[in-house]
């Protein structure tokens, strides 16, 4: 049975400034995308910190994945939902995130307008918005093709006038770190659990 676990230790491992090769989505003069530190995460259990250290890095030096994993109190078992936005205010000077849990197997459509709004005025500011997936089997957006339910945390990292988010993944399942999916998709991956914006 694959898990979240199994399927993060089979993902690739191509990261960023110091890691290795770069990983990149096709961008056009119309996107709006952070600059930000791509890391794969080092351990299965890792997503939690990896997607905190590349928000962090949109706007401030990341003390560094150890670090963050302390401050996080990420664990075999992962990362818990309250930790999140504790840590990214604690670590992004004048910053001050919140979370927002979303209830039920899908977003509304009013969750979906206010995740957007809410996403494309954190990236227009310069600030990351993290989110906490609940992807159900077969439905991975990259194309990964999870035969589980996979709970993980990705990092929004841009977006663009067709409402499409660039999803920076720490998984980097089948070498697709970096890429493109629908803002109301990303509000429904986060139902069940939710966002830090």
């Amino acid at each position: 049975m694959l898990t979240r676990r199994s399927a993060l230790r089979a993902a690739g491992a191509t990261v960023l400034a110091g890691f290795g090769a770069a990983v990149t989505a096709p961008a056009f003069a119309a996107d709006h995308i952070l600059k930000y530190e791509y890391v794969v995460q080092p351990t299965f259990f890792w997503c939690g910190p990896s997607a905190v250290h590349m928000a962090i890095t949109a706007k401030a030096g990341s003390p560094g994945l150890e670090a963050l994993a302390q401050q996080l109190g990420t664990t075999q078992d992962g990362t818990n939902f309250g930790a999140i936005a504790p840590v990214l205010t604690q670590n992004i000077p004048d910053a001050t995130y919140r979370e927002q849990w979303i209830a039920g197997g899908d977003a509304t459509p009013e969750e979906k307008a206010v995740f957007f709004d809410r996403v494309k005025k954190n990236i227009d500011t310069g600030f990351a918005t993290v989110c906490n997936w609940v992807v159900p089997p077969h439905s991975y957006p990259n194309g990964y093709a999870n035969g589980s339910t996979i709970w993980h945390f990705t990092t929004v990292v841009g977006y663009n006038d067709n409402r499409d988010l660039l999803i920076a993944d720490s998984a980097n399942f089948d070498g697709k770190g970096v890429y493109w999916v629908p803002a109301d998709r990303v509000a429904t991956l986060c139902a069940e659990r939710g966002y830090f914006w």
